[in-house]
């Protein structure tokens, strides 16, 4: 609306309601695509803006992000990990990715041109807005943890499909504490400290429930 110069501009998204009136934000459909080859040409990934098509491969990629930490990760993601590529290695290239050990440019460049991303709820999959119209997102939750949607509409705003795993069985929530379980059927469980204890479980899904959801995903690309 105005015609204002910058030094420097980070554009953001919030995360959370309108203090005012407790409605969620609403952004704009298919917003990030636009600014995908100024961000390629700026990290140096493409020399200029119309090189863009070229860092699409032929074969599509799967990209399984981990988490090196001890809390919130995906005790067995090395089995995920080699499933996949039983299972879907002749139409997908499978790939993963643990973000922490990537400097941005080789995290942007990776993401953009997975087909589909796979990671459990977390700063992660903010990188969905590097993705190309059209992929997919599959988001895993913690069990019982349905307290966030902002990577489902983030996925809204970079017109990418969005698929996610919730776990339906306790056992899907390896170690859990007692203070963990006392906050599984606590109401309301997303205030004070249930909100983090639910997000920080450990994760083990179910391997067959996943494999059929990424099948499910993987259509949708071919």
């Amino acid at each position: 609306k105005r015609n204002h110069c910058y030094k420097d501009l980070i554009v953001g998204m919030e995360k959370v309601k309108d203090q005012e009136t407790g409605k969620l934000y609403q952004f704009p459909y298919n917003f990030t695509y636009h600014y995908h080859p100024y961000i390629l040409e700026k990290f140096e990934i493409i020399k200029n803006r119309s090189e863009i098509t070229k860092l699409i491969p032929k074969k599509p990629i799967i990209l399984f992000s981990g988490r090196k930490t001890n809390r919130r990760s995906l005790s067995n993601f090395d089995e995920l990990f080699e499933r996949m590529k039983n299972e879907f290695s002749e139409k997908f290239d499978i790939e993963k990715i643990f973000y922490e050990e990537h400097d941005m440019a080789t995290q942007i460049e990776k993401t953009y041109k997975s087909s589909i991303m796979i990671g459990i709820h977390g700063s992660g999959l903010s990188h969905v807005c590097w993705m190309r119209p059209g992929t997919v997102m599959v988001e895993i939750f913690p069990y019982r943890f349905d307290c966030r949607d902002w990577y489902e509409r983030t996925t809204n705003v970079s017109a990418v499909k969005y698929f996610k795993y919730v776990p339906k069985d306790e056992e899907e929530s390896p170690g859990a504490s007692q203070a963990v379980k006392d906050c599984w059927n606590k109401t309301p469980k997303c205030e004070g400290n249930c909100l983090d204890l639910l997000r920080d479980q450990n994760i083990k899904v179910n391997v067959e429930k996943f494999i059929e959801l990424i099948k499910n995903a993987a259509d949708q690309i071919l």
